[in-house]
């Protein structure tokens, strides 16, 4: 008879082999990205459109793995993913908040900068926005070293970058602060000669990434998509892709 004292070693050796294969047995079964992506202009304009959607879309073919996105507000993109409704979140800077979670590497470096109307003086610096009426675009993470600046007047957050621009053109505040790239977007549509910057000298630079919930599959997506990243960047991909946003000249 096959009795209890003998099935033990066989019972071990079958805890210490699954034990020991978690990475490999979840790599089975992590084969989907559903990302929570925070709606931004530019970069995230729904499901099919904007910088950082190709590139997910992109790089998630180079890795062989089904795409699942859902086009969210921004602190509800963040709820999402610490709730693990998601599996991945898109995207996520330096200024946001701190989370426990697996980072790819950088997507992109951001920089801030001080949009004006045409004709007035072009501040330089954070302290130079001091009595200043500010004028944020809500969809976007600002650093702590702006928001937390009390001798700013921040009138309002308005909810697209054109909207930024419309309201500094009618005069509700003296600056707008707007990320590069999606602020020469914003500009060439509707205030092209009557807003200016100074490309020399931005407010604030952030990092980009794209995160990955802390467990098995999330370590597995971020080697995947880091290995992806690296291949479109070395055969152009990923330049076609930032190749599409404006240009400061």
């Amino acid at each position: 008879m096959f009795s209890l004292r003998n099935a033990i070693p066989f019972l071990c050796a079958g805890y210490l082999l699954l034990a020991s294969t978690p990475i490999a047995n979840a790599s089975e079964d992590c084969r989907t990205l559903t990302v929570g992506a925070a709606k931004i202009p530019l970069y995230v304009e729904d499901e099919t459109s904007g910088i950082f959607i190709n590139l997910i879309t992109v790089a998630a073919k180079y890795a062989e793995l089904d795409l699942k996105i859902e086009i969210l507000p921004k602190k509800r993109a963040l709820q999402h993913f610490l709730f693990k409704q998601v599996n991945t979140l898109l995207p996520h800077s330096s200024a946001g908040t701190e989370i426990d979670a697996y980072k790819s590497s950088p997507i992109l470096i951001t920089r801030d900068f001080a949009f004006v109307r045409s004709g007035a003086t072009l501040p330089k610096t954070l302290e130079e926005l001091a009595g200043k009426r500010v004028g944020l675009t809500s969809q976007y993470a600002y650093p702590k070293s702006l928001m937390k600046r009390e001798d700013i007047d921040f009138i309002s957050q308005a909810e697209t970058d054109q909207m930024n621009i419309r309201m500094l053109l009618a005069g509700r505040y003296d600056v707008a602060i707007i990320e590069h790239k999606s602020g020469l977007a914003a500009i060439s549509r509707i205030g092209r000669n009557k807003v200016h910057f100074d490309p020399r000298h931005p407010i604030s630079e952030l990092k980009v990434w794209i995160m990955f919930q802390k467990d098995d599959c999330g370590k597995i997506f971020k080697q995947k998509l880091d290995k992806a990243m690296s291949e479109m960047k070395a055969d152009g991909s990923w330049e076609s892709i930032f190749g599409q946003l404006p240009d400061s000249s």
